[in-house]
């Protein structure tokens, strides 16, 4: 069990310390190419300035100098005066060099605000929040995860689920979840009462033991458990697809090698209890492969963040989340200038985590003022604070709204 620095009981089962840490390595880096960003956006937005004076005064410097030499009546004809002609290459002297400055000065302007593209700028914030999602998560996170070996190579997914956030994962497979699974390295002596598909249609209930057959699919979505067996892990063969949803548990008979089969069938008695223990010992395996787990897409919103029109919200919204706790830790830390938990460890004894706030402010201090704000209204400042003193500033929320 976690708690506070001053004892009480933390919410979570995990080392937040760590989350917390890595939340700030992984949103500083994220924030990093936003504010270049900003600095080119704004560097963009001088050149321009500048330029739409230069061409003003270079129409200007035109305008003059044209009128200065009509008084000579430049003109190139064969009649025209050695006056006329000097005036008249003059003339066009003026009017080649002003365009070829203008082409410069729009040329560079062309150049700076190309630069200022947010073009991979989304796609770059998701690499940098990929460091903490696939270690880490969000308070109040919930998971679904599916594995699937019924095509040639097996494959397994997590989606992770917080708030607005939305973070799909490839999970690598090893050991037994590289091919089907036997029911026998699962939870063996299991046997069911089952429907078995007859040939001219319909099926039959009969006992059948699952150590002969093999698990080849599993999704747990929310209350829903999803099974797929078949007969021979060798080989595609008929099987069962099991559905278990707040303590009912459906099942249909499938066709050799195909999910279609006949009408779901409800179990009873003992065997809807043995289904709940099956699935949530597939479920605790499967989530445990989560820690070899690779974001795909990472969703704020109605969008991915690679293309969300401003990807700081996702930025800002990662430390929204994290923010009442951190605030919370903050007030009952005992030690000043740290962020402290303890962790119950059995035999009377606790341990203490902790981080200096100093060490932490150091990860976002590069940033811009307004890149560091909302780290500072978490309460994460390097400054001393006395002890049991509460952080009266209530942060900025930041909510990522809809498509309009």
């Amino acid at each position: 069990m976690y708690r506070y620095g001053d004892g009480s009981p933390f919410p979570l089962e995990e080392n937040f310390i760590d989350t917390l840490v890595s939340a700030v390595d992984a949103t500083a880096a994220a924030y990093t190419p936003i504010a270049d960003l900003d600095d080119k956006r704004e560097r963009a937005r001088d050149a321009k300035r500048n330029a739409e004076r230069e061409l003003a005064r270079l129409a200007e410097f035109e305008e003059s100098v044209s009128a200065s030499i009509a008084s000579f009546g430049p003109s190139a004809g064969r009649g025209a005066t050695p006056i006329q002609q000097v005036a008249q290459k003059v003339l066009g002297g003026v009017h080649s060099t002003v365009a070829a400055q203008r082409t410069q000065i729009n040329s560079q302007v062309a150049r700076l605000e190309a630069e200022a593209s947010a073009d991979g700028l989304g796609a770059r914030v998701r690499q940098a929040l990929a460091a903490f999602f696939e270690k880490h998560q969000l308070p109040s996170t919930t998971w679904a995860v599916a594995w699937d070996a019924r095509a040639a190579a097996p494959t397994a997914q997590a989606v992770a689920t917080a708030g607005r956030f939305v973070a799909t994962f490839d999970v690598a497979l090893t050991g037994i979840w590289t091919a089907p699974v036997k029911f026998e390295a699962l939870m063996p002596g299991i046997t069911l009462q089952l429907p078995r598909r007859k040939m001219f249609g319909g099926a039959k209930t009969q006992p059948v033991a699952l150590d002969r057959c093999a698990l080849i699919a599993f999704e747990r979505t929310g209350t829903v458990t999803t099974l797929i067996l078949r007969e021979n892990p060798a080989k595609p063969s008929p099987g069962w697809r099991l559905v278990e949803d707040k303590g009912a548990v459906a099942c249909t008979a499938l066709d050799g090698g195909a999910d279609a089969g006949s009408e779901e069938a409800p179990l009873t008695g003992d065997d809807v209890g043995q289904v709940k223990r099956l699935g949530d010992a597939v479920a605790e395996a499967v989530m445990e492969l989560r820690g070899a787990r690779t974001l795909r897409e990472l969703r704020a919103g109605n969008h991915t963040v690679d293309t969300l029109p401003s990807p700081r919200l996702a930025v800002d919204a990662v430390l929204t989340a994290l923010s009442p706790l951190v605030r919370t830790i903050r007030e009952r830390s005992k030690m000043s200038g740290e962020l402290v938990l303890k962790r119950d460890i059995g035999d009377g004894r606790r341990e203490e985590l902790f981080v200096p706030r100093a060490e932490v402010a150091q990860k976002f201090t590069p940033l811009p003022l307004e890149y560091r704000r909302l780290y500072e209204e978490m309460g994460l400042s390097a400054e001393h604070t006395d002890v049991g003193i509460v952080i009266s500033e209530q942060p900025t929320l930041v909510k990522i709204d809809d498509d309009p």
